[in-house]
C-alpha cells in the first residue's frame, strides 16, 4: 500500500523499490496476498516506463498467485494488465480479446471492486466507437452510484487516453477536468500530471497553436520524466513536434 501511495504521489522510483521489497518480505514469510499486491505495484511502475519484460513477469506471477490463492476478484485486474501490454506493443486484437475477457470475469465476480477500471481499460484498447462509448457510460454510471477511490482515478486515466486516441478531444478534456477535481485537498503528483497532460494534448489535438502551449508541454515533459512516465512523455514530445512543424 505504501508503494501504491508513493506512485500516486508521483514518486514512481521509490514506489518500485518499496514494491519489490514488499514482494521479497512476503515471499520470506509465505504471505501470498502481500506478494500479489507488491507485484501489482511493481507491474504498474514498470509499465509506466515501457519496460514490457519486467512488467509481464510480474503480471504472470501475479496471475499464478491469484489461482493459487483462489482470489478470483483479482483475476480481471491482472488480465487487464496483459491487455495493456498488448496494446502498448500494438497487438490490438489480443489486447481487445483480453480486455473483454477481463470484463466478463469482472461481471461474474462483481463490478464493485474494479469494474470502472476494467471498463476504462476496454475503452482504451477498442477501436469500436460504440463499444468505447458504452464502456465509458457504464463506468460513469457505476462511479455516480459510489465506488472505491481507485476506480475514480484509474477510469479517468484510461478514459483520457482513450478519447485522445479516438480524436474525441472535448471528452478527453472533460475527463481530465473531472480527474483534477477529485482530490481537491491533496496534491497527488501523478493525478495532476495526468490531468494537465490530458488538457494540453486535447488542445493540440483540436489544432490550438497558442503561444503558451510549448512552455506548458516542456514543463510537463520535465515533470513526466521525473515521475518516470516514459510512455506518457512520448506523447508530449510528439505534440511538441506538431506545434513546431
Amino acid at each position: 500500500m505504501l508503494a501504491f501511495t508513493l506512485k500516486w504521489c508521483g514518486e514512481v522510483g521509490r514506489a518500485l523499490d518499496i514494491g519489490l521489497e514488499a514482494i521479497e518480505l512476503a515471499q520470506r514469510v509465505g504471505h501470498g496476498r502481500g506478494e500479489l499486491i507488491g507485484r501489482n505495484a511493481a507491474f504498474e511502475c514498470y509499465r509506466f516506463q515501457g519496460q514490457i519484460g519486467p512488467a509481464r513477469e510480474h503480471a504472470e506471477r501475479g496471475l499464478a498467485l491469484v489461482h493459487q490463492l483462489g482470489a478470483e476478484r483479482f483475476e480481471p485486474m491482472i488480465l487487464l494488465y496483459f491487455a495493456e501490454l498488448e496494446h502498448i506493443q500494438g497487438n490490438q486484437a489480443a489486447a481487445l480479446a483480453t480486455a473483454r475477457k477481463a470484463l466478463e470475469g469482472c461481471r461474474n465476480t462483481g463490478m464493485a471492486f474494479v469494474g470502472p477500471k476494467i471498463l476504462g481499460g476496454l475503452a482504451l484498447v477498442t477501436n469500436e466507437k460504440t463499444e468505447r462509448h458504452e464502456a465509458c457510460a457504464e463506468a460513469e454510471g457505476l462511479l455516480a452510484e459510489g465506488s472505491v477511490s481507485h476506480n475514480y482515478t484509474y477510469f479517468r486515466l484510461f478514459a483520457i487516453d482513450a478519447c485522445l486516441q479516438a480524436g474525441e478531444y472535448d471528452e478527453a478534456e472533460r475527463h481530465a477536468d473531472v480527474l483534477a477535481t477529485f482530490y481537491p485537498r491533496e496534491k497527488l503528483g501523478l493525478v495532476e500530471f495526468a490531468a494537465d497532460r490530458g488538457r494540453v494534448l486535447a488542445r493540440v489535438g483540436r489544432g490550438d497553436k497558442s503561444t503558451e502551449l510549448i512552455p506548458e508541454i516542456d514543463r510537463l515533459i520535465g515533470v513526466g520524466e521525473q515521475m518516470l512516465q516514459t510512455l506518457k512523455v512520448a506523447d508530449l514530445h510528439q505534440a511538441r513536434s506538431v506545434l513546431l512543424a
